[in-house]
């Protein structure tokens, strides 16, 4: 539960159907015919274990298949996939999705079957059938999987992305515990998410020959030669995307959703409930800053605006700026004093450098902002992470956020920022006393 709020959808959910939704929406304001987005549910595939029929809450160790990858019951299967289909229908979305299970699509290509409503009872008559027959019959052998990973883009970036899922959300498990090192256990789940991508290859090859005529949608990215990539959730630009039955909702104070690992919001954010399950995390409001510390943002404030009023008032005059780089000769060009900065300069310097450059040197002494102007004539050396200076350049920064967040967000006294040639700290007390 590290990612998620439970075993059962949520918001999350809810905002990747609206997303579907309204895009058949869209497309039948242009298109008459409309669209349907059958939702293909493929954890019959992935996972074969069911609990114990008198404890429930204990997995019966008898009844793991060689099927079994990701501990995962077939009731929670079943549960999750019912719960997706009643909030599909209780939204009036009924009209342009459905949700499918494996045993269902394998209905689609026999005639005897094709049509028959899925019950509870069937799932559970069928499901190992169904998933045998997938794996028998669709799947690829792990070494046609390797030569598919090395071969083809789309299913590399498939299979990187399970790589990375496996690795965290097995961390916790017996896999882990049982393996004899990380090395061992990092071999593993390389070795699992090449068994993942093999069923994943085959549930794609399952679903094209049960639906030939359709579009495939995937959250994984592609280069769009098999499959067309969607994001189910948007995220505003420095946010990861993250897919809903992998994450939950995180609502900031401006109202932004954001998919978020629920073990990483818990503390900053209130838990939403709605009737009677987890929906949603909504950040917690901020408690009011001190009177010293808005006075005190005032005078910065106040100071900042100053400085502007008095850059304007400095004359705009030409001047040399004399561009040093390592291994190339120095380079003279024209700039203007009080207006140019060693940024506007970045077009004169080797493209690796203007990627890592985090400081300037000017005239061989001063430390200058790449944002802060030019005063006259001078020489201006950029300085990366490769250089102490550079390190230092961002050590401090780093330091200065970590004091404005702790500030804001908690109401401590900064007492000192300090770097190191390792990283950097502050010195501060907390509201209850305490110094850390």
């Amino acid at each position: 539960m590290d990612k998620v709020l439970g075993v059962l959808p949520d918001y999350a959910e809810y905002l990747g159907l609206c997303r579907l939704n309204q895009m058949c929406v869209d497309v039948r304001e242009v298109y008459s015919a409309g669209a349907e987005v059958t939702i293909a549910a493929d954890g019959v595939v992935f996972n074969g274990m069911r609990r114990h029929r008198e404890r429930p809450w204990i997995l019966d160790e008898c009844l793991h298949k060689i099927s079994d990858l990701l501990m995962i019951s077939d009731e929670d299967v079943w549960n999750y996939g019912q719960a997706v289909r009643e909030m599909v229908q209780k939204n009036g979305f009924d009209q342009n999705l459905k949700v499918v299970h494996a045993m269902e699509i394998l209905a689609m290509m026999d005639t005897t079957t094709k049509g028959t409503a899925l019950t509870e009872q069937m799932f559970y008559q069928t499901i190992d059938s169904s998933r045998d027959f997938i794996i028998n019959n669709f799947c690829h052998s792990e070494n046609e999987t390797q030569k598919l990973v090395e071969e083809d883009i789309d299913s590399r970036l498939t299979y990187n992305g399970m790589k990375a899922f496996v690795k965290i959300d097995l961390a916790n498990t017996s896999i882990r515990k049982n393996a004899s090192s990380k090395k061992d256990y990092l071999k593993e789940m390389s070795t699992l998410a090449l068994k993942m991508m093999g069923r994943s290859e085959g549930f794609g090859k399952l679903i094209r020959a049960a639906m030939p005529y359709h579009v495939r949608l995937s959250i994984h990215p592609s280069y769009g030669t098999a499959k067309l990539s969607i994001c189910l959730v948007p995220q505003l630009p420095g946010f990861t995307a993250r897919a809903p039955w992998m994450s939950c909702i995180a609502v900031d104070r401006q109202g932004a959703n954001h998919t978020a690992h629920a073990t990483d919001v818990r503390v900053t954010h209130q838990l939403v409930v709605e009737n009677g399950m987890p929906w949603m995390f909504v950040e917690r409001e901020a408690p009011p800053l001190p009177e010293w510390l808005i006075l005190r943002n005032k005078m910065f404030e106040d100071s900042w605006q100053q400085s502007l009023v008095d850059l304007k008032s400095q004359p705009r005059n030409g001047i040399k700026v004399i561009i040093e780089t390592d291994n190339r000769p120095q380079c003279v060009v024209d700039a203007t004093s009080w207006q140019s900065t060693p940024n506007s300069l970045m077009t004169y310097v080797p493209e690796e450098l203007r990627n890592t450059a985090l400081i300037a040197r000017v005239n061989g002494k001063k430390y200058w902002d790449l944002n802060r102007p030019l005063e006259e004539d001078c020489s201006v050396a950029f300085l990366g992470w490769d250089e102490p200076e550079g390190q230092q350049a961002f050590w401090r920064s780093s330091a200065s956020c970590l004091a404005e967040l702790c500030e804001q967000e908690f109401q401590c006294v900064i007492a000192d920022t300090m770097t190191t040639t390792q990283g950097f700290f502050c010195e501060m007390s907390t509201p209850n006393g305490y110094d850390t």
